[in-house]
């Protein structure tokens, strides 16, 4: 999730940068900034693409779920990020549910099924959509 905040950031801030840069004349560090997000965007989707993700999620996450869950970023984690940086870009309100992140007891260290329930109560309780937690459960088939 962060990854894919990330991604979407590089986007904001290439529009930003080419629209009104913050130095006059540098729009252009705009494109350069844009060619640098769209680089790491296609080295994570040709990992994807090896990995099988884009062709099952579900299957992708069987069979990398160890992977996946271990805290440090990953390819199997670089590659998700995509998914994940496309429900940013397909509804903005995904953006409000990181704040309901992490606002339980066991916080990251529960199992990814129990995790994206409570992520979701926590949802409701602040009033942000759960849109990416249900979202995720439905990709990955997690119950």
């Amino acid at each position: 999730m962060v990854e894919a905040h990330s991604l979407r950031g590089l986007g904001h801030l290439a529009r930003s940068w080419k629209e009104a840069p913050p130095f006059a004349g540098d729009n252009a560090f705009g494109d350069a900034i844009a060619r640098y997000r769209q680089d790491i965007i296609d080295r994570y989707t040709a990992l994807a693409d090896s990995q099988g993700l884009t062709h099952d999620a579900a299957a992708w996450f069987t069979d990398h779920r160890g992977e996946i869950e271990m805290p440090a970023l990953n390819p199997f984690a670089q590659a998700m990020s995509l998914t994940i940086l496309a429900e940013y870009d397909s509804a903005s309100d995904c953006i409000e549910a990181l704040g309901a992140l992490n606002r339980w007891p066991g916080r990251s260290g529960l199992a990814i099924g129990k995790y994206l329930r409570q992520w979701e109560t926590s949802c409701a309780e602040l009033q942000a959509s759960p849109r990416l937690a249900v979202r995720l459960r439905e990709l990955l088939r997690i119950v």
